[in-house]
């Protein structure tokens, strides 16, 4: 157990870090609903 504990608390964290960045965006973009579409084109371009 002592050798998976440090990579554990590190899985963790990158965990936690992926749900509240997956929460904020998700609050932001429920609050900016009318601009949803338009991030939606943003990201898409990006992509390209």
């Amino acid at each position: 157990m002592n050798g998976v504990v440090p990579l554990g608390v590190e899985a963790a964290d990158g965990v936690l870090l992926r749900l509240l960045r997956h929460l904020y965006l998700e609050v932001t973009l429920r609050r900016v609903d009318r601009h949803i579409a338009v991030r939606a084109e943003y990201v898409v371009a990006c992509r390209v």
